[in-house]
């Protein structure tokens, strides 16, 4: 859905009240400003007020939702009340001298996805080569011996870069394994993975393993897979995590593919200058169904960062009756209230595989707002829907 400002308005800043209830890698949404992507926005469970800064004249503002945007061939599962769905409410413009009043908390314009910043890294080195065996386990690899990926018979690498055998950081001992560094000016999208196959022999169990996947979307991100059938992913992490993924008896394959721009994108939001921008595994082993495993870390739900929200809990509701008021000094205002979205609504406007559409499902305040299209198909088909906001020039 697009919005087209008024070519007559001051700049100031557009607030807007917003329910992003998307989750990668069902869905996800971009916002854009004059085209140029400016950041996304998920893992919303109630609304938020954001803030996009405009100059004087005519701007467009759009908001990108897409289905499947990867695309997978198969999800990992999937909760079963997903909104999956962006609501939009209380758009107005406030002019850079005035003070705005917000319905809500107003939080950074970065989104959630982007908000963690820079990674701040507090794993270190915490004993030296090698590092023990956890009791009871039938396999165990943490590189120490150095021989990544032709001594490690377990263990392959394939795609555009190989994974390589690291001293930068590691969950224990020296050693660990990192995905390559596959950034480029051209942003072409590039992936590697690695991948470990379990010995025919073996007995069922959980696989554990430490990782640090510092990869941020939309810049990056990493799923995983047994025996191909995606799993989940791991993103947002600024320390080793350890992570375990159930498995039974006999031979299997576990890959993590780490990805750089993955949507892609012919462009990116501003990007942290220290990202890591890379997936690190360390202290790899398998713990019979029947033994306690003994772990260097806490250990994490084997849903992965960017799904671990779960079935959001919406605490939003109508809060008022329509029309909702103007906030005091803005040039520009709309809650949708009028129910003449989009036709009746000059500056905005919706494209894509389907419309943006007025409900009154959700509302930051008010009866109305205006939400993304259902997507959804059972081919896993990659569907994109806009809204755009056109300023005055």
């Amino acid at each position: 859905v697009t919005m087209t400002t008024n070519p007559n308005w001051a700049g100031g800043k557009l607030v807007y009240s917003v329910l992003a209830a998307v989750n990668m890698p069902f869905d996800n949404c971009f916002y854009y400003v004059d085209g140029e992507v400016m950041g996304n926005l998920a893992d919303m469970t109630q609304f938020e007020t954001q803030e996009i800064e405009v100059d004087p004249g005519r701007h467009t503002i759009t908001w990108s939702y897409t289905f499947n945007p990867i695309p997978l061939p198969a999800f990992p599962p999937m909760p079963g009340n997903r909104i999956a769905a962006v609501i939009i409410d209380d758009v107005y413009l406030m002019p850079i001298d005035a003070i705005p009043v917000t319905p809500s908390p107003t939080v950074a314009v970065v989104p959630t996805a982007l908000s963690t910043g820079s990674p701040t890294l507090t794993s270190t080195v915490t004993t030296v080569a090698p590092t023990s065996i956890p009791q009871g386990a039938i396999y165990y690899d943490g590189f120490e011996q150095g021989t990544f990926p032709e001594g490690d018979d377990e263990w392959t690498t394939t795609g555009d870069a190989s994974w390589e055998l690291t001293s930068e950081r590691a969950a224990s001992g020296v050693y660990s394994i990192r995905s390559p560094d596959l950034s480029n000016e051209e942003l072409t999208t590039l992936r590697s993975s690695v991948t470990m196959t379990t010995n025919p022999n073996w007995a069922g169990g959980k696989l554990v393993y430490s990782v640090l996947a510092a990869v941020n979307m939309p810049f990056d991100n990493c799923f995983y897979y047994v025996d191909g059938e995606v799993m989940g992913n791991l993103a947002d992490m600024t320390q080793f995590e350890t992570q375990e993924i159930e498995v039974d008896p006999g031979r299997h394959t576990i890959t993590w593919s780490y990805t750089f721009n993955p949507i892609p994108l012919p462009a990116f939001p501003p990007m942290p200058g220290n990202r890591i921008a890379a997936v690190i595994i360390d202290d790899v082993y398998l713990m019979p169904i029947d033994a306690i495993p003994v772990t260097p870390s806490p250990t994490v739900a084997v849903v992965p960062t960017a799904l671990s929200t779960g079935s959001p809990t919406l605490t939003s509701t109508v809060t008022t009756v329509a029309p909702t008021s103007i906030p005091q000094g803005a040039i520009y205002y709309d809650g949708f209230e009028q129910g003449t979205f989009p036709e009746g609504d000059d500056e905005w406007t919706t494209t894509g595989d389907a419309s943006w559409e007025l409900t009154s499902e959700r509302a930051a305040s008010g009866v109305y707002s205006i939400r993304s299209p259902d997507l959804s198909n059972e081919e896993l088909t990659t569907l994109r829907s806009s809204v755009t906001m056109t300023t005055n020039p």
